[in-house]
């Protein structure tokens, strides 16, 4: 079956959803420029995962007030991206309209971006 995923890629590629630009196989929605534009989480709470101010002395991957004192059975919480536009819109468009293919496609883009927190 990746044959025919291959075939299709070559014959209808996809395309950056901000600038245009045809993407490599392994990006997907934006290409890796534009990757650096969308809105990604810097400070956050490893065991919530609410967004710290960023100037905020505590360092990523902290715990916040709310959590400190709370007895929480989750090792941490790894949030990627703020929800904000464009992934905001891509979220409601997969859950509200049923689109299927936006939603593969955020998936890829969260793998292609939490993978080097994994390593």
């Amino acid at each position: 079956m990746r044959w025919l995923a291959n075939i299709l890629s070559l014959l209808f590629p996809e395309h950056c959803s901000f600038c245009g630009k045809e993407l490599k196989s392994f990006e997907s929605l934006v290409c890796e420029s534009c990757l650096e534009g969308l809105p990604k989480v810097k400070s956050y709470c490893k065991r919530c995962g609410s967004l710290l101010p960023e100037e905020s002395p505590l360092q990523k991957g902290s715990v916040c007030g709310e959590c400190a004192g709370k007895k929480i059975y989750l090792d941490e919480v790894k949030p990627v991206f703020k929800y904000a536009p464009p992934i905001s819109d891509w979220i409601l468009q997969a859950k509200y309209q049923g689109n299927f293919v936006i939603a593969r496609l955020l998936g890829r883009l969260t793998r292609r971006v939490i993978v080097p927190f994994l390593e």
